[in-house]
C-alpha cells in the first residue's frame, strides 16, 4: 500500500522525500518497483487455492491428470504439466494406496494338521486340548 502510494506520486514530489514520509527505505521501494513476476506466475498463484480445494475434497487422492480434468471442469485451461507445477508449488503430494499383500499361502501341497477342537474350546477336565499361536516378537537379540 505504501510502495503503491510512493509509485503514483514520485512524478510530483522527489523519491527520497516520499520514502522518508512513507518510512520505507528507497531500497525496498526499487525492490518492489522490479518485481518482475510473468503473468504465468501471477496466474498460477491465483488458481494455488482451487488446487487446494480439489486436492482436499478429493481426499489426497488426485494426481496430476485427475486434477487437470478437474480444473478444466472448473473453466481454467490447465494441462498436466501445469496440473503438476501447480501441486507441486502448493506442496501436495498424492497419498498413495498400499499394495495387497497376501499373509496366508492357502493353496499349497503342505501337509495340514486335522482340526481336532472343531471350535469346541469349552473342555471338560484340564489339559485335555491345548491351542497356541505362534508370535515373532523382536528384540536386541534379534527374533524371539
Amino acid at each position: 500500500m505504501r510502495y503503491r502510494f510512493v509509485a503514483a506520486e514520485k512524478a510530483n514530489y522527489p523519491l527520497t522525500l516520499l520514502c522518508r514520509t512513507m518510512r520505507v527505505s528507497r531500497s525496498g521501494y526499487y525492490l518492489w518497483a522490479a518485481d518482475n513476476r510473468s503473468e504465468r506466475e501471477l496466474c498460477d498463484r491465483k488458481l494455488l487455492p482451487a488446487v487446494r480445494e480439489v486436492f482436499l475434497r478429493s481426499g489426497a487422492t488426485y494426481g496430476s491428470r485427475r486434477m487437470a480434468k478437474a480444473l478444466q471442469a472448473r473453466g481454467v485451461a490447465c494441462s498436466r504439466s501445469r496440473a503438476r507445477r501447480l501441486m507441486l508449488l502448493a506442496g501436495l503430494s498424492v497419498r498413495k494406496k498400499r499394495k495387497w499383500k497376501a499373509t496366508t499361502r492357502s493353496r499349497h501341497n503342505l501337509p495340514v494338521s486335522p482340526n481336532i477342537l472343531a471350535r469346541e474350546f469349552g473342555q471338560e477336565a484340564p489339559d485335555t486340548a491345548w491351542a497356541g499361536d505362534i508370535t515373532y516378537i523382536w528384540t536386541a537379540e534379534g527374533w524371539l
